[in-house]
């Protein structure tokens, strides 16, 4: 796409006047097409992130997932680019002009800084996922903090109408009248004494 974009320019006779404009205009071209790409990618994890913030959407998940494979695979191709733009700074320097010279440095210095920048949306993009992790852990530890406080309020109810609830002769209080609001009470009153216990230990 650089290339036919540079052709169109030549066509139309707005192009460059020499090979050294020919190579940096080429780069220069390829540079804005990269960093457009940066653009929309730090546009993108930016959605994703207000995006779980606000709606605790968790299938944000995959999506962070998917974009940071696709900045990898983007990342391969580029480091090379700017390695292989550094060798060609290095040893066309004796032959290009001052100006031509400085307009391929500047443009290097480009691409160094947008791959900079892929490497900080990538960042933020697995700190994204490292928060997600963080706070669905925290939500499951939450809701088994809550079984686990229900579960030692009634264990004692459980086990008093389990020793109650026994269809065997002998059983104290089947021919005393108040004996259900005595067992009911004394559940009443284990129950209080656990949830008291739990908040003398800070654990409700």
């Amino acid at each position: 796409m650089s290339v036919q974009d540079v052709r169109s320019d030549l066509l139309n006779g707005a192009g460059p006047d020499s090979v050294q404009s020919l190579v940096n205009e080429l780069i220069g071209q390829i540079a804005n097409r990269i960093g457009e790409y940066v653009h929309e990618v730090e546009a993108q994890l930016e959605s994703l992130e207000v995006s779980f913030i606000e709606t605790r959407d968790y299938t944000t998940g995959a999506k962070n997932s998917a974009l940071r494979r696709e900045i990898a695979g983007v990342r391969r191709y580029l480091a090379p680019e700017r390695d292989a733009l550094e060798a060609l700074y290095s040893q066309s320097r004796a032959v290009k002009r001052g100006e031509e010279s400085f307009q391929l440095r500047e443009q290097i210095d480009r691409m160094t800084r947008y791959l900079e920048d892929l490497d900080l949306v990538k960042e933020r993009a697995l700190v994204l996922q490292e928060e997600m992790m963080n706070i669905s852990m925290e939500e499951q530890n939450n809701r088994m903090y809550a079984l686990s406080i229900v579960a030692a309020i009634f264990l004692p109810i459980t086990f008093v109408t389990g020793v109650f609830g026994m269809n065997v002769m002998g059983l104290p209080g089947l021919e005393y009248p108040d004996a259900f609001f005595m067992v009911a009470t004394s559940m009443v009153l284990v129950t209080a004494f656990v949830i008291t216990f739990f908040k003398i230990k800070r654990w409700l």
